[in-house]
């Protein structure tokens, strides 16, 4: 219910904000924004009460044209946000920023609105913006948003399947962020672990897995210990402990689902499929992989390992000569390489020729700068 109300809530306020018509209340009609902020961090879990100081924010940005403030106060709003609404103030973030002339600034929006393509999957979206983000970044000494933005592109490139080119992003950014914000350094952790087992290394993907469960309650994030017992879920699987990989990623599944994470869960429930299905309890996997299949109706998500779904209901209904469900389930696998391969081909040619050639000639410019520099 609550959702609910944030969305009726949310939907008009921004209608009024656009046109202007947001009057902003007397009682902090003269606050600073940072008076603000910490007011909009305080209602952080309840947008229905942070709403007012959240429009008030972009007013009072607009009034001043302070362009900066404009565009955190954007920023603010995207992420209070609910999903339909956020592609919409991520351009107007980025629209802010620009106008503030300012690389740092400007990088930051443009890899923000590329997070939010990339959590709707949307990753030729996404890819674009971190392009455009690393072209002003790449031109800063800000070593935050320079590592984030080789985390964004380290799981884009673990998605294209170029894992040991993201294990060398993902350690850079997990050697700075441990010591610099904890989330990030869970988050990169985390994506670390999977791309271990990615390239076999079930060992020390377990071992990725074991070390961000202890540092997620270590550092009081709890909800991260559920993404790594989910990765050790799907790892147990490689190393055929079959019922440890279902036991663990059932533990998982409610907090993802209650996240609106599809993308875990069609994985999880990938593998606990495919769990059963090494047990020879076929009927057992059959829902599990069904859930898979509607996750790609629903939102088009999909990844390689994920094609075998089909091609095991394919062979399982033509086995029970149920020729609606066979034909059906063909019919989707064809559709599914189709949706994978156009995305695949684009980032591919993309991040090649757009981002490692980039970076490579960056590092090169500030090595000869160096260079020239201890001439003197």
């Amino acid at each position: 219910m609550k959702k609910f109300f944030i969305l009726v809530l949310i939907g008009p306020m921004w209608v009024q904000s656009q046109n202007t018509s947001f009057i902003i209340p007397d009682s902090i009609q003269n606050r600073d924004f940072r008076y603000l902020e910490n007011r909009i961090d305080h209602f952080n879990n309840d947008s229905a009460r942070a709403a007012v100081y959240l429009f008030t924010y972009i007013q009072k940005a607009k009034r001043e044209r302070n362009w900066e403030e404009l565009k955190n106060g954007y920023q603010n709003i995207m992420h209070q946000s609910p999903a339909s609404l956020r592609s919409v103030y991520a351009d107007s973030m980025v629209y802010a920023a620009k106008k503030t002339k300012d690389n740092a600034t400007i990088g930051s929006a443009f890899l923000s609105k590329g997070i939010v393509s990339f959590a709707d999957k949307k990753h030729k979206e996404a890819l674009d913006d971190y392009l455009i983000a690393n072209e002003y970044i790449s031109k800063t000494d800000d070593h935050y948003l320079i590592h984030k933005v080789k985390y964004n592109i380290a799981q884009l490139k673990s998605s294209m399947g170029f894992y040991d080119e993201a294990i060398v992003l993902l350690r850079e950014c997990v050697k700075y962020y441990k010591k610099n914000d904890d989330r990030p350094y869970l988050n990169s952790l985390h994506s670390l672990g999977l791309s271990y087992n990615k390239i076999g290394n079930y060992g020390k993907c377990s071992q990725t897995n074991d070390k961000g469960i202890k540092e997620s309650a270590k550092r009081a994030l709890p909800q991260m210990g559920v993404y790594f017992r989910h990765s050790e879920g799907v790892n147990q699987y490689f190393i055929k402990n079959y019922q440890q990989a279902i036991d663990n990623l059932k533990s998982t599944m409610l907090e993802i689902q209650s996240n609106n994470d599809f993308a875990n869960e069609s994985v999880g429930n990938f593998y606990i499929g495919k769990s059963y299905w090494e047990l020879k309890k076929e009927p057992k996997a059959i829902p599990y992989f069904n859930k898979v299949d509607q996750i790609f109706n629903s939102t088009q998500f999909i990844r390689k390992d994920l094609l075998e779904t089909y091609v095991l209901l394919i062979n399982y209904y033509k086995t029970k000569k149920e020729d609606k469900l066979h034909l059906y389930y063909i019919d989707q696998l064809l559709k599914a390489e189709v949706a994978l391969r156009e995305t695949n081909n684009y980032l591919v040619s993309k991040i090649n020729k757009e981002y490692d050639n980039k970076t490579i000639l960056s590092e090169n410019q500030k090595l000869k700068q160096m260079a020239d520099g201890q001439q003197y």
